[in-house]
């Protein structure tokens, strides 16, 4: 599983995925018992990263949202007073 670069990083992959990961970690300890311990710290770490990602994008998208609802209501706001203006101009 760590023979190669490549090998190496689509391990870390898997790990990340969570995609057979036990059987993997098992193998792996046959011969390093211990070697659960950075598994499992890389799995908690890049779990983190991934939702924080994720968490990021929502947050960025409502964002988005919001801003364009604030230009929106900026616009409703400036036609209004532009026609109250217009009135007044009128009136006089």
């Amino acid at each position: 599983y760590f023979s190669r670069l490549d090998k190496t990083f689509f391990t870390l992959f898997q790990f990340m995925t969570l995609d057979s990961w036990s059987g993997v970690t098992k193998e792996i300890m046959v011969e390093y018992p211990w070697a659960w311990l950075p598994i499992c710290a890389f799995i908690v770490v890049s779990s983190f990263v991934v939702i924080n990602l994720f968490i990021a994008v929502i947050c960025d998208s409502v964002a988005e949202v919001q801003r364009r609802d604030m230009e929106e209501n900026l616009n409703q706001i400036n036609s209004m007073l532009s026609m109250v203006e217009e009135k007044k101009e009128y009136d006089l």
